[in-house]
């Protein structure tokens, strides 16, 4: 069964862009991970400092993995004195099935 995690993140003032960095060097690497279904990073329209990591993996234990990976290992060490406070991890359990489409498709832009 698919799991959803959010991932909060508030950049310490000045940091905000590194940290920005950081994580969509993330991004890029878990994408290409097998049972990653979903990665993305969104930042705050109104908040410049706090950002988000959306992911759908396709198992609690896909996601696991991913956090031993070398990619996860180094994103946590080198955002963590960019950061305020501890990342705030949240567990969703994923309710509808996942939507294959994306905005930039042809097909979504059609309907």
């Amino acid at each position: 069964m698919p799991i959803t995690k959010i991932v909060f993140i508030r950049a310490k003032k000045g940091c905000e862009e590194a940290l920005g960095g950081v994580l969509l060097t993330l991004v890029q690497a878990a994408r290409q991970e097998r049972g990653c279904l979903d990665y993305d990073l969104h930042r705050a329209v109104d908040d410049p400092a706090l950002w988000f990591l959306y992911q759908n993996w396709d198992t609690e234990n896909g996601f696991q993995l991913h956090l031993k990976k070398p990619a996860a290992r180094a994103c946590i060490r080198d955002a963590q004195p960019m950061v305020e406070a501890d990342m705030n991890l949240q567990p969703f359990k994923m309710i509808s099935q996942p939507v294959r489409r994306h905005f930039h498709d042809e097909d979504a832009l059609a309907a």
